[in-house]
């Protein structure tokens, strides 16, 4: 059966189609920026403008899954639209203009999502360890996921993000030295809360556009599945990016200027997690939330 998801996110809207009536064979897969969880850490509510943009891309990708055969859309939302009081608004306009029900996916959900989306793909599950330790950097908050490659053992969700940082504490351009300090300061005290779970250095993998768009500025390559990047690395990145200006930023190579503005606060929390979990290395993967909900429905 060909499946649809949409996964509607803080920071972006994206579209993964696949084949899943016995493995998984992606057909299809988009990404728009749309900024839904504009200014929610600090309002609580969904702005209109962004309201408008995501809701356009929703009713593009499901025309688009329909026309390409999907017999089946599944639509999730995950920070932005767990905090905004205003959720319902666009909730109401996708089931209105074409019928889909959106589901709201706890933290803790979309932590286990990721982990089951890594631990379910075969080039990471080569790499076989039991302890393994996913993140997921998003827009509006970062799920950190430990266990082994048969078992969860422990997740949680925390209230940082690209989106939620930068604008809690980047305002400068470029963001100034007492302002990186100050979201580098908020993610590791955020991520150190978690930490106590961990025993030994896992075996790090890392979801998300965040560190995918990091990876591949280290590397110098679009191609970053299964492969592995220092901290050293991505601290250079982050150091590169940091001297630079957000028009200067739009420029950088395998970075899309939409996420130009929130990549150092990524950045920040991407190093908090290898500091905090003490490890000098993690591997990429290019399969998230979307992946996992995929393997849902695989089996149902």
């Amino acid at each position: 059966m060909k499946t649809a998801v949409i996964d509607i996110g803080t920071n972006s809207v994206k579209l993964t189609v696949a084949d899943v009536s016995d493995d998984i064979h992606i057909v299809d897969e988009e990404s728009r920026i749309t900024r839904l969880g504009k200014n929610v850490d600090a309002n609580g509510k969904l702005n209109p403008e962004s309201i408008k943009e995501t809701l356009g891309a929703i009713i593009e990708f499901a025309d688009k899954a329909r026309s390409g055969g999907a017999q089946r859309i599944v639509a999730a939302g995950t920070s932005a639209l767990r905090d905004a009081s205003n959720g319902h608004e666009l909730l109401d306009e996708v089931k209105k203009q074409r019928g889909l029900e959106v589901e709201i996916i706890s933290g803790e959900r979309e932590a286990s999502l990721s982990f089951k989306a890594v631990v379910g793909d075969p080039i990471i599950g080569q790499k076989s360890a039991d302890n393994l330790l996913v993140f997921d950097i998003g827009g509006g908050s970062t799920e950190l996921n430990l266990g082994s490659f048969g078992k969860l053992a422990a997740h949680v969700s925390l209230n940082i993000g690209a989106v939620r940082l930068t604008e809690r504490h980047l305002h400068a351009d470029p963001p100034t030295d007492q302002e990186f300090d100050a979201a580098l300061s908020d993610a590791r005290k955020s991520i150190n809360s978690f930490v106590g779970n961990i025993v030994g250095k896992p075996l790090v993998c890392g979801v998300g556009g965040t560190a995918s768009t990091i990876a591949a500025m280290a590397l110098s390559s679009k191609d970053v599945h299964g492969k592995s990047v220092s901290l050293t690395q991505v601290e250079d990145r982050v150091c590169y990016l940091r001297t630079l200006s957000l028009a200067e930023r739009k420029n950088v190579q395998f970075l899309d200027p939409g996420r130009a503005d929130i990549i150092i606060a990524g950045g920040a929390i991407l190093i908090s997690i290898l500091k905090e979990v003490k490890v000098d290395a993690f591997i990429v993967s290019l399969r998230g939330m979307r992946y996992g909900l995929l393997l849902e429905h695989k089996t149902s």
